[in-house]
């Protein structure tokens, strides 16, 4: 793709990108894969929910009490 082109689209996906404020500036990598960023408080944002999430689930796994639901549907 020449620069030009390359140009082009990036001023196009900016104008695109003015809609969605939770992803940051596009740029094109040494291997002309385009980037799209997302924003770095929500990306540390859903970090901490996954975090809190594998907690839980990890609290569940090990409570012998916790009735584990079988994983097989049957009518």
């Amino acid at each position: 793709m020449n620069r030009d082109k390359e140009k082009e689209l990036i001023a196009d996906l900016l104008r695109l990108l003015k809609r969605y404020k939770d992803y940051d500036a596009p740029y094109i990598r040494n291997d002309g894969d385009i980037v799209i960023p997302l924003d770095a408080f929500l990306k540390k944002s859903r970090e901490a929910h996954s975090k809190v999430a594998e907690v839980f689930q990890s609290i569940m796994n090990d409570d012998p009490t916790f009735r584990k639901r079988n994983s097989t549907w049957v009518e």
